[in-house]
């Protein structure tokens, strides 16, 4: 979402983005990158220690703890406040909620009060909730109150229509990247060694364990020829490390801990073979930086990979939670690891054209400018206001601290990302 607001700004365009802060902590800042991002930082009033992210993300949180279920309420009113007060502060002129959960109900609930356009894209687990009345329902009012519906892959357009959602109401619009990034000269690997990578946060919707599963019933002699670096932390860590003791890996596996976003071309610039098997993605950006560093991506069949693939980029399924036929899969690429090389520029010069963040800021800005009167835009959108759900939602994302602090907002603005 970063570098998407980033791309836009780019553009002339305006952008607060609002982040829950698990900490609890107010805080706002302007993005040295560019001075037209500006993040907004809130918590809400909790008894005691909050336990909104004692676990990796929201709903891992909501489901270990009641005390995190009890202060739910509390963040969602504390959110819809920080909303409206942000829309009148900043003159805000659209909103874009990333999430149809929760971020992008309250927003559309909320339209009476604003009145805003709202604009909704689906990315990932918003869409893998339970298939029940109630989330039928909850996911059906949000879309037919949203102006613009947005899903980033066509998988995920189709798990929508599971939810009574309509299809042609759905845009798919994929995620981007800075694929200059990700395009820098590759590190070889020593001679007859494969090195294999995957940068994940460690929780249990991940199925990292199948990774390290599937490495350990490679030969032994194919287990001698791969080094495997795992990037993310969580609380699925502890188990993940007893099945490398169990197994006998500790010599192939090795656990890197949370990687700064900044330093994941280094990280996969060190990778032969990036290996995903989340079955909780819309369409995963870490596999888009894999291939754009020439890696070769192995993933479970649908979940957005299908979407990568179709755009005339190589890679590798296999049908998820399938341990038996990921390990086959990475012992037939280990054997023929050494016809990589002619196939890295296409694939880099495909994600380049198709996924590059400045195309997808691009399409985003068509979708606004399609909301906005021409009588309130006539040249583009000027004000964006993106709600996020937290500040720190991913394991590669800086800490909210980290950005430069400042007083008092800038008066005007454009989106609203949440």
């Amino acid at each position: 979402m970063k570098e998407t607001a980033l791309a836009i700004a780019e553009q002339g365009h305006e952008v607060f983005i609002l982040v829950f802060s698990p900490d609890n902590e107010r805080m706002q800042y302007c993005e040295d990158r560019n001075p037209r991002v500006h993040v907004l930082a809130y918590g809400y009033f909790c008894l005691g220690r909050g336990m909104l992210h004692c676990s990796v993300g929201l709903i891992p949180s909501l489901r270990k703890s009641f005390r995190a279920r009890v202060q739910f309420p509390f963040y969602l009113l504390a959110s819809a406040f920080e909303i409206l007060k942000a829309v009148r502060r900043y003159r805000i002129d659209l909103i874009h909620a990333m999430w149809y959960l929760p971020m992008g109900f309250i927003a559309s609930l909320l339209k009476p009060l604003h009145r805003k356009p709202v604009v909704i894209t689906g990315l990932g687990a918003d869409l893998h909730v339970p298939n029940n009345v109630l989330m039928r329902w909850v996911l059906q009012f949000t879309a037919r109150q949203a102006d613009s519906n947005i899903v980033c892959s066509g998988y995920l357009r189709d798990r929508a229509s599971q939810y009574g959602m309509a299809p042609a109401r759905l845009d798919v619009i994929p995620n981007g990247i800075r694929t200059e990034h990700f395009a820098a000269h590759r590190v070889r690997s020593p001679e007859s060694m494969v090195r294999i990578g995957c940068a994940k946060r460690l929780i249990p919707e991940k199925n990292l364990e199948d990774f390290v599963l599937a490495v350990g019933t490679l030969p032994r002699e194919l287990k001698d020829r791969v080094q495997v670096k795992i990037a993310g932390e969580g609380p699925s860590l502890a188990k993940l490390e007893t099945i490398v003791l169990r197994k006998g890996l500790g010599k192939q596996i090795r656990f890197m801990g949370a990687i700064p976003h900044h330093r994941m071309p280094e990280f996969l610039r060190g990778v032969d073979i990036y290996v995903d098997t989340s079955t909780q993605e819309g369409l995963a950006t870490s596999n888009l930086e894999a291939v754009a560093s020439g890696c070769i991506l192995v993933a479970p069949d649908g979940y957005g990979n299908r979407d990568i693939l179709q755009r005339g980029v190589r890679g590798y399924l296999y049908p998820a939670r399938d341990v038996e036929a990921l390990s086959a899969l990475l012992a037939r690429l280990i054997r023929k690891e050494s016809d990589q090389e002619e196939v890295l520029l296409k694939d880099t010069a495909q994600i380049r054209k198709t996924f590059d963040v400045r195309q997808i800021a691009a399409q985003l800005i068509g979708v606004y400018s399609k909301n906005l009167s021409t009588e309130r835009a006539p040249a583009a959108v000027k004000k964006l206001f993106l709600p996020d759900r937290c500040s720190n939602s991913t394991n590669n994302s800086p800490p909210i601290q980290d950005g430069k602090v400042k007083g008092k907002g800038v008066p005007g603005a454009g989106l609203f990302f949440s």
